[in-house]
């Protein structure tokens, strides 16, 4: 059972830490974007 309980704390973390650098992309596009206008 601890094997698995680490393998999806891994996979939350790796996909937390994806959503979170593609946030952080969003918001500079829209930085950008305001910029522009």
């Amino acid at each position: 059972m601890a094997p698995d309980e680490d393998s999806v704390i891994f996979y939350i973390f790796r996909t937390q830490k994806y959503s979170m650098r593609e946030e952080m992309g969003l918001k500079k596009v829209e930085m950008n974007s305001s910029f522009r206008k």
